[in-house]
């Protein structure tokens, strides 16, 4: 029988639905380690945050082991993460829109006075790409918005993010972590600075 690589390190999960007697269908976790170990290959001087990271990842999968859909948690320690990395400070929580309340991921410096909002994505989605708008129009003048994902968008959300980043300059920005790490925190940090 085939096995995984990260079964038992960091992996946790027994009898993994994953594992088929002839072959891997890789699961969440597979592909983002996949992608950490190539990424720690690439950017040696970034091992400590790439491994802080990669450490909340696993812990959030483990922790929720049973879970049919861990992507809530693993999303969460992303979030998490993205927050450690933040020198503002910030709280996650409701805040208040033209429409009414709203819950996201991070405001700075509260979602009392929030006057940057974060939205964490690992994966970002075309959903979640046009909702962005609804974010940006429903906010007062003042008020920022920053979209974080691990992974690179896709060219369609692409071309919809550089067209908020045209339409609403120095309101909006997205950061994409892979491939960027230290520098995009940093540009990151510089866009939350209020």
């Amino acid at each position: 029988m085939l096995k995984c690589r990260y079964q038992n390190n960091p992996c946790k999960v027994r009898n993994c639905k994953f594992i088929k007697d002839e072959y891997l269908d890789p699961c969440g976790l597979y592909s983002f380690l996949n992608t950490i170990n190539e990424e720690l290959k690439s950017y040696p001087t970034e091992r400590e945050l790439i491994n802080s990271l990669k450490a909340d990842y696993a812990k959030a999968w483990n922790d929720n082991k049973d879970s049919r859909a861990k992507g809530k948690a693993t999303g969460t320690a992303f979030e998490k993460w993205v927050r450690k990395q933040i020198k503002q400070e910030s709280e996650s929580g409701k805040v208040g829109f033209s429409f009414g309340d709203f819950r996201v991921d991070l405001a700075i410096p509260s979602v009392d006075s929030a006057r940057v909002i974060l939205e964490c994505k690992v994966y970002g989605d075309l959903q979640h790409t046009l909702g962005l708008s609804g974010l940006l129009t429903s906010s007062p003048e003042n008020r920022k918005l920053g979209y974080i994902v691990f992974y690179e968008p896709d060219e369609r959300e692409k071309r919809i993010l550089d067209g908020f980043k045209r339409m609403y300059k120095n309101r909006f920005n997205y950061f994409i972590i892979k491939n960027g790490w230290s520098n995009t925190i940093q540009r990151l940090n510089e866009f939350c600075r209020t």
